[in-house]
């Protein structure tokens, strides 16, 4: 029996005279002295233990015997917890092969236009990070709140913009102090007091490679399923779409926490079959609700949240997927492009992008003060733009987010989504795919001067 169990079930009250004294590092193992039945037993904590006065330095040196027997218990604790996805064996499907599977009834032209890309998503975004490992830089660089005020542009990353580090939290130099800082994510149900259902996955990077969500799918260490984040828009109706839109995001928030409560692991959220009859369910705006149902359940660190959406063609999507609750993603549109445009060395030029993007997050982390990616997932450090957060859907989904002026409402966000999957159904070709003149003003695009926006 182990001693926190027998903590939980020990009698509580005034102190008897057959105690049984423990200290932090003996918890987590067999103890003999249970065997003599004692009727209380006490934890030995520093304060009382270690605060002689007289023997500060003999007490100070067997509290350091004392923490590092502590600390190596909790390395034994976290190894037998844990599998770095290194260690996993490869799967059997060829990785290339998997990167392009798809079940729906569009062309890839369609899709882009279905995930609400437009002709400069890949000119400013996608094309420079997957050519160069580095983001695309203009001007005075390019600070990713996305024209909030175009009807043009699809998607809800837009309407947020990246929080800087409070007073009490003082930002990071990501270049200086990167051996500080850590992309690593461990993937599955958190051990709760050193006991869990399964082991969590370790990966070295939340932005996922084929191959890495193969090795997922192909282990049975740690349960895992698929959910998808589709709905069936309504044209023509919009109070009727928007109820299709939020009966779609609570199906699959309510099939989650089921995961969650049943078996509990990774759970893979995924627009990867979007067809003429579904649309992707806003990327942003599904996993915040996904993320509020677990918390309200209270079954949030039974699950991690692993976004493989086409709906992602920044580091700016990347963090709002991992800031409002994704553990990790999979940017498939960026694949879809790299296989379009480098047939043969997509994966070399993917792994570029992934280069770019982590780089990218560690500026973002820095902003904010953190230094693994596990703080700044969930931990929603964005200021709303233009959206009108006393919406009661938003209110609903988005409950951490206020701003003070405004704006667009889910009815807006709704008519939105069906409008571009409307538009993509008669999407044929490259030549088809919108060019909406956000980055570089164009005649027939979005306004950048007084007026005409």
């Amino acid at each position: 029996m182990r001693l926190r169990d027998y903590l939980s079930s020990s009698p509580k009250g005034d102190l008897v005279s057959k105690a049984l004294l423990v200290f932090p590092h003996q918890l987590f193992e067999e103890h003999p002295g249970l065997d003599l039945a004692p009727e209380r037993v006490i934890l030995v904590e520093e304060p009382l233990f270690f605060g002689d006065p007289v023997y500060e330095a003999v007490f100070h040196k067997q509290k350091l015997w004392f923490h590092r027997a502590t600390m190596a218990r909790y390395a034994k604790l976290l190894e037998a917890a844990q599998v770095n996805i290194d260690d996993l064996p490869s799967a059997d499907e060829d990785p290339k092969l998997a990167a392009t599977r798809y079940l729906g009834d569009m062309k890839t032209p369609a899709r882009y236009v279905a995930y609400t890309h437009n002709q400069e998503s890949f000119k400013f975004l996608m094309d420079p990070m997957l050519q160069t490992g580095v983001e695309k830089v203009s001007a005075m660089g390019y600070g990713n709140a996305i024209n909030a005020l175009s009807d043009n542009e699809g998607g809800v990353a837009k309407y947020f913009s990246q929080r800087f580090a409070q007073v009490t939290n003082p930002p990071l130099d990501s270049i200086r102090e990167a051996d500080g800082m850590t992309l690593r994510v461990a993937l599955g149900e958190k051990p709760y007091l050193g006991q869990s259902r399964s082991k969590q996955i370790v990966v070295n990077s939340p932005v996922l490679r084929m191959s890495d969500v193969l090795k997922i799918k192909a282990q049975d260490i740690t349960p895992w399923d698929r959910f998808d984040i589709l709905y069936e828009p309504v044209y023509g109706n919009g109070p009727a779409n928007e109820r299709a839109l939020v009966e779609a995001m609570d199906n699959v928030a309510a099939e989650v926490v089921e995961f969650a409560r049943e078996k509990g692991g990774i759970a893979i959220l995924t627009d990867r079959h979007v067809s003429k009859s579904h649309a992707p369910l806003p990327m942003t705006l599904a996993v915040s609700a996904i993320n509020q149902r677990l918390i309200e359940e209270g079954l949030r660190l039974k699950v991690s949240l692993v976004v493989e959406s086409g709906q992602i063609s920044s580091s700016h999507h990347i963090a709002c997927a991992l800031g409002f609750g994704g553990s990790a993603v999979y940017p498939l549109a960026v694949r879809l492009r790299a296989e379009e445009v480098y047939k043969d060395k997509a994966t070399e030029h993917y792994y570029k992008f992934q280069k770019a993007a982590e780089k990218a997050l560690m500026k973002t982390m820095g902003k904010v003060g953190l230094c693994t990616v596990e703080s700044y997932s969930g931990g929603e450090f964005f200021e709303p733009n233009f959206l009108d957060t006393n919406d009661p859907v938003f209110a609903k989904y988005l409950p951490n987010m206020r701003t003070p002026v405004g704006g667009v409402r889910f009815n807006v966000v709704a008519q939105c989504v069906a409008d571009w999957h409307e538009r993509a159904l008669a999407v044929e070709s490259d030549k088809d795919i919108p060019i909406l003149g956000l980055f570089k003003e164009r005649s027939e695009g979005s306004g950048h001067s007084y007026g005409t926006t």
